[in-house]
């Protein structure tokens, strides 16, 4: 809706933020699976402000996704039936709780190396530099910037990446907010952890 009417930074910045917000719902929903990883979750909340050591986890998530999604769509292929709903959703998240948090959450180091990797190719353009451009008015060395001067493009792309998480975990509300369907879910994933 924001993009809609044209409030381009408003827009981008609620989608980064977004995707920041999924990220932690993953490492949250990983900790709740295994035993192990809760005891840790104290120590690897701070990992969890970076707002880089998301978008790099954001980054890793999408990976995870896509090769599990080939996989599972070379598999119903080769049997000659259709992908089972939720297959995707339940052998990322299985995948993610196999890696832990550890896997999850780059150091700070590890996760401004793509952030100034996009810096170079397209200044100000990584997902945490769009976002304080789409919130803050900013000084610089020959003018002001403000949020109204993010483009149309800019707001595009980073919605059409959380619509793209968002369409990919879809299954993540139902599974979190309904206990039967969480116990079944975590059972299921706590077994092939094992």
């Amino acid at each position: 809706m924001l993009a809609n009417h044209v409030r381009y930074p408003r827009a981008a910045a609620l989608a980064v933020i977004g995707g920041e917000e999924l990220v932690k719902s993953v490492a949250y929903t990983i900790a709740a699976l295994n035993p192990h990883e809760r005891v840790r979750l104290p120590q690897k909340r701070k990992a969890l402000s970076p707002h880089d050591i998301k978008h790099g986890s954001a980054d890793h998530i999408e990976g995870v996704v896509i090769e599990i999604r080939e996989g599972v769509d070379a598999e119903a292929s080769m049997a000659g039936v259709p992908v089972a709903s939720g297959s995707v959703f339940q052998r990322t998240v299985l995948h993610l709780a196999r890696q832990g948090l550890q896997g999850l959450l780059l150091s700070k180091e590890d996760a401004k190396a793509p952030a100034q990797a996009l810096n170079d190719r397209a200044p100000d353009s990584a997902p945490s530099v769009l976002k304080a451009r789409g919130l803050y008015v900013a000084m610089r060395q020959d003018d002001v910037c403000t949020p109204f001067q993010l483009e149309e493009w800019e707001a595009t792309d980073a919605i059409e990446t959380l619509a793209w998480f968002l369409e990919t975990f879809r299954c993540f509300p139902s599974v979190l907010e309904d206990n039967t369907h969480w116990h079944h879910f975590a059972e299921t994933i706590r077994q092939q952890l094992s």
